[in-house]
């Protein structure tokens, strides 16, 4: 299958090289929006924007799609927009790296992630278009839901339960049977000790809610 990657930035650069690193698959080019059609980044070329995304299928360019996006508020957006395209063959792909320590008994949900290092075990469920970031450890019988996202070198304990677009900033500790509501942000290097309400921007250690989100307010 010939895949591109939907955004050219860092994170686009990472989840390019777990594609590579897989052997199954083709990687050709980026989807843009702001590039222009030809500009090489990291020696593949911006094949064009969002907007090219159906004549580009039509001329057989790719079939499979990475969304790139680390944001999972606009990654949610963009994979709605395209949702219609499947029609016309598209294919979400999911990429995990060849690194990654998946349980058989886990399931993986379509367009997700799966980054070097990272560790999914025994009956752990992870959604659609997530993301489980590089060295990121998600344990026994745990659950994200759909567009939530694991930063590096995060850890959860077992029957940890994570919303929809909650976001689980770089090095968070959460202990087991924690449940993180959705749209949530956990600060970088919180521990989590307390079940977590809809829309809580967390932070510390023991963390604690600082203030509420709105849905699609910026992560970062």
């Amino acid at each position: 299958m010939n895949v591109a990657v939907f955004g050219s930035s860092g994170h686009g650069g990472v989840v390019a090289e777990a594609i590579l690193s897989q052997g199954t698959q083709n990687f050709v080019g980026w989807i843009d929006s702001f590039r222009s059609p030809g500009d090489i980044v990291g020696s593949y070329r911006v094949l064009g924007s969002e907007k090219d995304i159906p004549d580009l299928l039509a001329q057989r360019c790719f079939d499979g799609l990475a969304i790139a996006i680390g944001d999972n508020w606009q990654r949610a957006q963009v994979a709605e927009r395209l949702q219609p395209l499947c029609r016309s063959g598209l294919v979400f792909v999911t990429v995990i790296h060849p690194n990654a320590n998946i349980s058989t008994s886990a399931v993986i949900g379509e367009g997700t992630v799966v980054l070097s290092g990272a560790v999914i075990t025994a009956h752990s469920r992870v959604g659609r278009f997530c993301i489980v970031n590089t060295s990121a450890s998600l344990d026994h019988d745990c659950v994200m839901a759909d567009y939530s996202s694991l930063a590096p070198k995060t850890a959860t304990g077992g029957r940890v339960s994570i919303g929809e677009y909650s976001a689980v900033s770089i090095g968070a500790i959460i202990v087991h049977r924690i449940v993180i509501g959705h749209h949530c942000l956990i600060g970088a290097g919180a521990t989590v000790l307390r079940n977590v309400p809809d829309h809580a921007v967390c932070y510390g250690t023991p963390a604690k809610t600082v203030r509420y989100r709105t849905t699609g307010e910026s992560y970062l």
